[in-house]
């Protein structure tokens, strides 16, 4: 991850590594799926508290992912 910017595919990653479909990864951070859906598109990107919880998950994805 670069600088305040997550990739289309680091966005994907996050959700496929939880194994979550769209609809689920969007309950969980609390946006709608279609807002996912544009992320992992790159037609928008994550801002504000949504990027803090993706930080959060990739971050927590990868020390679970090193205990292994």
């Amino acid at each position: 991850m670069r600088g305040d910017n997550m990739t289309t595919a680091e966005i994907r990653q996050i959700r496929e590594r939880l194994n979550l479909t769209q609809v689920e990864f969007a309950r969980e951070l609390g946006v709608c799926q279609g807002t996912v859906s544009h992320w992992e598109k790159g037609i928008r990107t994550p801002t504000g508290p949504a990027v803090r919880l993706l930080r959060i998950l990739a971050s927590a994805n990868d020390q679970k992912k090193r205990s292994k």
